[in-house]
């Protein structure tokens, strides 16, 4: 791990020794100024060699880690990654969001999930409302009547 430490130590001090250099404008001899140049270009290519040296460090070293940690611990570990992925993959597909207000919609209340003939779905309070005013989809701009709306039945059958 403390080889890890001074990889990336060694990086950062690359990098802030790149920074440093700077290519000066007052050099007004063409000459002088391709040198500089050549110079700056020499530089950064040491430096680009350096860092791709360390990084290759790095990721063996990396690799070396990962291999002493025991397989359960990683195991672990994934699974845990793996269930909070889900978990948000479960958030992106919530489909009992009203998509006008964004509020859950109550399956046996006023704001019970709807949808369009163009499939886009919402609570019936809010396209009802937005209906009178628009007779369009708010999302897709598809023309649309209060008669269109179709009420979404077995949300709990759903396999999301």
């Amino acid at each position: 791990m403390s080889k890890i430490k001074d990889l990336l130590v060694e990086l950062q001090r690359q990098e802030k020794d790149l920074e440093q250099l700077n290519l000066s404008d007052s050099v007004e001899n063409p000459e002088a100024r391709l040198g500089q140049l050549e110079f700056y270009k020499a530089q950064i290519k040491l430096y680009n060699n350096l860092r791709e040296g360390i990084q290759l460090n790095l990721e063996q070293e990396t690799n070396k880690l990962a291999a002493a940690i025991p397989k359960d611990d990683r195991i672990v570990e994934m699974l845990s990654q793996v269930n909070e992925i889900n978990g948000k993959l479960d958030k992106m597909y919530e489909i009992n969001n009203c998509s006008i207000c964004e509020t859950s919609c109550d399956p046996s209340g006023n704001h019970c999930l709807v949808s369009l003939r163009c499939g886009h779905l919402f609570g019936r309070h809010c396209i009802l409302s937005a209906l009178r005013q628009v007779y369009r989809c708010p999302i897709c701009l598809r023309g649309a009547l209060p008669s269109h709306v179709r009420k979404i039945y077995g949300l709990n059958s759903f396999p999301f």
